[in-house]
């Protein structure tokens, strides 16, 4: 019984943990595009949604976090995708401070959240589940050691175009 128990637990760290809980991807509405729901977000108030992108800015409010991300479409796993950029941005409401230091500009994530409504033509969300992916930091190893620290977060955007705005 024990090795069974030990070798579901290794199969579940080689799998990984999914980003979005099966629980919540059930009960999400992910029919509906991000364009439908930026055009009429009226029309989805209270649903639940899927969406992900790389993070643009994170502030303080009301006791929580205003995070506002730059949409992009997710693959099968719920990783933002890469490729073009996207133009399009939506906000997320959290009840828990997210530490600016973690949430920096261009860092991928993925959430599952209410839809608020609109303000000022952009997306509010409310979230449920945020899901922040790891840095790729792949391209910083062929440095040396020195260089690695300002090619990390968060002094790499400086040398990304377009990054940092």
């Amino acid at each position: 019984m024990g090795w069974k128990l030990l070798g579901l637990a290794a199969l579940a760290v080689i799998m990984g943990c999914p980003a979005i809980s099966t629980s919540l991807q059930q009960q999400a509405d992910r029919q509906v595009t991000f364009a439908e729901l930026a055009a009429h977000p009226e029309q989805y108030q209270g649903r639940l949604v899927i969406l992900g992108g790389e993070v643009k800015s994170v502030q303080p409010h009301e006791g929580g976090s205003l995070l506002t991300v730059t949409q992009k479409d997710l693959d099968p796993d719920l990783r933002p995708l890469e490729g073009k950029p996207s133009l399009d941005t939506f906000v997320v409401e959290s009840d828990q401070p997210l530490p600016p230091k973690e949430y920096v500009p261009l860092r991928k994530v993925t959430l599952a959240g209410i839809i608020k409504g609109g303000q000022d033509d952009t997306l509010l969300v409310e979230a449920r589940k945020i899901h922040l992916w790891e840095f790729p930091d792949s391209a910083i190893q062929k440095y040396p050691q020195q260089l690695r620290y300002w090619l990390a977060p968060p002094y790499y955007e400086a040398l990304i175009p377009g990054g940092r705005r």
